[in-house]
């Protein structure tokens, strides 16, 4: 059986070494802000792929580099570009 998200996040925290007492409060106020309904959980954070993203293009990386490097398309990375720098 697949364990809930939730369980599978106290783990991890627990085996990151964080106090048991820290992981049964952030379960807790999860599981009252999100228990009995259906979440979407993203395959990506797309803070951590942009931020990735705008230090390649901050160090002169070309759109194209910065584009395999990340995921992004390159005329994503051309359009965000000047937000970026």
């Amino acid at each position: 059986m697949v364990p809930d998200v939730v369980s599978f996040i106290e783990g991890e925290l627990r085996k990151r070494g964080v106090e048991p007492s820290v992981c049964r409060a952030v379960s807790a106020a999860a599981r009252a802000e999100f228990g009995g309904s259906s979440n979407y959980i993203r395959a990506l954070d797309r803070e951590a792929r942009d931020a990735k993203a705008a230090e390649l293009t901050r160090l002169g990386a070309s759109a194209k580099l910065v584009a395999r490097e990340t995921g992004l398309h390159p005329a994503t990375v051309r359009r965000k570009r000047s937000a970026w720098l």
